[in-house]
């Protein structure tokens, strides 16, 4: 693992100069342009640990494709323009902003770019791709990764991984001290291929739903007991979530699906089961502020409002309904 980023800056007229770097860049490539058209090519590439990120734009119409079978996974995703992608599908598919192809080991990358159009592409080890599979299934994946050839980027999870290339790209463009360091590039590299295999429908999505849901489900009932055993914590699901190992977006994902609810209304629910349990209690010599103080409200007037949502009474009606009860 190198310890600086290895970087790739090119622009040129010259196509053969243009196919040579993107060959040694990225894998043997051709570039093909229409008679008599000027060229105008720009590459901006950096290797991290293990995985090539480039941005590449073409003036005019191109075709750029592989010259053999690819070894790597390839991701392409459109900034500008448009891409008619063959090589990872039946039928060749027209990727506009919003959506990638993808191509795995085995396949022909094959593009034709309209002019102007701006890519974003990454390539991938096949080991990565295989070591990152094995760490969210916990064993070894039973055959190699086959991704679907188009990546939807509107949808949430695919949102997500979109946000996360760009977080990349913009650490790499800026040249940071962060990006400069080995470890973090390489958490990086991780979260980009866990990201991909989470968001886009591959040979391993059942499964690894199955898992995450399985994980998700656990991590949301041990998230239950520590907030019944302890209503009062200063509970955010941020501290919920490191607390059962897993990300925010999953413990707000399995809250909703399995209880309808997202984890701080939970808290909130049990905090003022907590306080209703006290107001009725006759032998509690206590204010309405000090109950509520003593269960984590802190703010009276939302308080009373929330609690009158809850159980349809404001909290000084049932504290005189408890100490009338112990008369």
């Amino acid at each position: 693992m190198g310890s600086a980023v290895v970087k790739r800056v090119l622009r040129t007229d010259d196509r053969e100069i243009a196919e040579s770097t993107v060959s040694s860049t990225y894998e043997p490539s051709s570039i093909e342009v229409g008679p008599r058209q000027s060229f105008e090519f720009t590459l901006d590439a950096a290797t991290l640990s293990h995985v090539v990120a480039g941005r590449l734009h073409v003036r005019k119409p191109s075709r750029l494709h592989g010259t053999d079978e690819s070894g790597q996974y390839h991701v392409c995703l459109p900034l500008t323009g448009k891409v008619l992608c063959g090589g990872a599908a039946d039928e060749p598919q027209l990727i506009t902003p919003g959506r990638a192809s993808v191509w795995g080991p085995g396949q022909t990358p094959d593009t034709y770019w309209a002019a102007g159009t701006t890519l974003m592409c990454f390539m991938i080890p096949p080991d990565l791709v295989r070591s990152e599979a094995e760490a969210l299934l916990g064993r070894t994946p039973p055959a190699p990764v086959v991704f679907e050839p188009r990546m939807d980027l509107t949808t949430p999870s695919g949102r997500s991984w979109w946000r996360l290339v760009n977080l990349l790209a913009g650490e790499l463009e800026a040249d940071s001290g962060l990006i400069q360091q080995a470890m973090t590039r390489h958490h990086f590299e991780r979260l980009v291929v866990e990201g991909l295999l989470l968001a886009h429908r591959n040979s391993l999505s059942d499964v690894l739903e199955q898992r995450f849901r399985s994980t998700t489900t656990n991590a949301v009932a041990r998230a239950i007991e520590l907030v019944e055993e302890d209503p009062a914590a200063p509970w955010s699901a941020l501290s919920l979530a490191s607390r059962v190992h897993v990300s925010v977006r999953s413990l707000q994902d399995g809250f909703r699906r399995e209880h309808d609810t997202t984890p701080m209304s939970y808290v909130r629910s049990v905090r003022l089961r907590r306080v209703r349990d006290d107001l009725l209690d006759a032998a509690a010599l206590v204010t309405v502020n000090q109950v509520a103080q003593r269960w984590g409200f802190l703010h009276m007037g939302r308080f009373a409002e929330s609690y009158r949502r809850e159980f349809g009474e404001l909290p000084s009606v049932t504290r005189r309904r408890g100490h009338v009860a112990g008369l």
